[in-house]
């Protein structure tokens, strides 16, 4: 797959799903989504309720975009879900999460 054809999409922006795509949008255009309007409406205002980054670290390249609506993801063609797994006292992985995702 070229760089170019590449259409990324980071689903969940926590401690994991926002600096990865960060990163990622550096690069190539990238969907940031999460399903918490008011995470997405904090980020558009360049705040970081955990505080991992400063107003100039999310700046938005390119074309890339913080986004709550599912229509964008139609677009995205690799998605890469970072949500919690925690496990529970089976010692499983909590999928509720995941699938709440997907």
């Amino acid at each position: 797959m070229k760089k170019t054809s590449i259409k990324p999409c980071v689903v969940g922006l926590g401690y994991v799903g926002l600096p990865l795509f960060l990163k990622l949008q550096k690069k190539i255009d990238t969907i940031g989504y999460d399903n918490n309007k008011f995470r997405i409406t904090e980020l558009i205002e360049k705040k970081d309720r955990n505080n991992e980054f400063s107003k100039k670290n999310l700046i938005l390249e390119k074309k890339s975009i913080f986004t709550y609506n599912k229509s964008f993801l139609k677009n995205c063609n690799f998605f890469i879900i970072t949500v919690p797994t925690p496990v529970l006292k089976n010692n499983k992985p909590d999928l509720t999460f995941l699938k709440k995702k997907l």
